[in-house]
C-alpha cells in the first residue's frame, strides 16, 4: 500500500503484512464499532505513521522494554 503525501509530508510504503494488518484492524473496527469508528481509527493510525516518517515520537506501544 503507498500512502501519497500530503501537504509537504513524507511518503511512505507498508509491507504486504502491515497493510493486510491494517485491513484486518479497520474490518474488526467496522463490525464492532461501525464504519464512523473504523474510518476515525484508520486516520489515526495513518497519522503516526506519517508522524514516524517526519522523526516525530509517537505514544510508546504496548509491549516494549
Amino acid at each position: 500500500m503507498f500512502l501519497p503525501p500530503r501537504d509537504g509530508m513524507a511518503n511512505f510504503r507498508l509491507s504486504d503484512r502491515a497493510r493486510a494488518d491494517l485491513i484486518d484492524i479497520y474490518d474488526f473496527t467496522e463490525g464492532a464499532f461501525g464504519p464512523y469508528q473504523a474510518e476515525a481509527y484508520h486516520a489515526g493510525l495513518e497519522r503516526s505513521a506519517m508522524r514516524s516518517t517526519r522523526g516525530v515520537p509517537s505514544p510508546r506501544l504496548r509491549g516494549e522494554g
